[in-house]
């Protein structure tokens, strides 16, 4: 995917996590704003999945779909939400492996929209700090111990009640600096299962890194319509 490119026209990866069977998901991005990493030749697109966890399961489908689009990236484990920390970390390195100049990577769920080139522009021209860009800062969460909570964390897994300062998971951007430090990280057997904190909290914490919120903005309310479908937004600030 990216050895077209030289040294000078690297700027912008996008990582898209996305289920692996949301083939709908996939095509309206590659119709609205995912069509401008074809138009531009400072972004790349690539959309990261998992693996079934029916090991008979027909792969056909995908198959055609990345050979046709040669945008998809199938990581090694199966395919779930508590493994979505897997999956960044394959997404990691698979860019610092593949696409290792790009000067920034925007890991972005499949369920939002961002506007590319005035992100681009933004990364080009403005004096971004050389940090965790966040759409939202979370600076004080507490733990949620209900069993059955989508999020649920026992204490065996964390003790404190209130995670570290993190950024919000459906869209964050790292510098390819922050990307390289990332990468060395060894992941447990069973790593923190809740992605946006492990990473952008735990991690940026440890390896001593900043948060910055003046790139982007991100409201959970704000949803637009796509091919009815509804969005999450992401705004550009500057």
């Amino acid at each position: 995917m990216c050895a077209d490119w030289d040294d000078l026209g690297i700027v912008l990866m996008v990582g898209v996590t996305v289920g692996l069977e949301d083939f709908k998901g996939r095509a309206v991005i590659r119709k609205t704003w995912g069509r401008t990493a074809k138009e531009n030749p400072s972004i790349k697109l690539i959309f990261f999945v998992g693996s079934h966890s029916n090991p008979y399961y027909n792969y056909a489908m995908i198959e055609q779909e990345s050979n046709r689009y040669n945008d998809i990236v199938m990581a090694n484990f199966i395919e779930s939400y508590r493994n979505l920390t897997r999956k960044s970390f394959a997404l990691f390195h698979w860019v610092t492996t593949y696409c290792n100049k790009a000067r920034y990577l925007l890991k972005i769920d499949a369920d939002m929209m961002i506007d590319l080139v005035r992100l681009l522009v933004t990364l080009e021209t403005k004096n971004v700090p050389d940090k965790f860009s966040c759409g939202k800062v979370l600076p004080h969460e507490r733990v949620y111990r209900q069993l059955k909570h989508k999020w649920y964390v026992s204490k065996d897994q964390y003790i404190p009640d209130f995670f570290p300062t993190y950024c919000h998971g459906p869209a964050y951007i790292v510098p390819r600096r922050i990307l390289f430090k990332l990468i060395k990280v060894q992941l447990p057997v069973n790593p923190f299962p809740i992605e946006d904190v492990f990473i952008t909290g735990f991690l940026r914490s440890k390896m001593k890194e900043g948060i910055d919120d003046n790139v982007i903005w991100f409201n959970h309310e704000k949803k637009a319509k796509i091919n009815e479908g509804y969005f999450g937004v992401i705004k550009i600030k500057t």
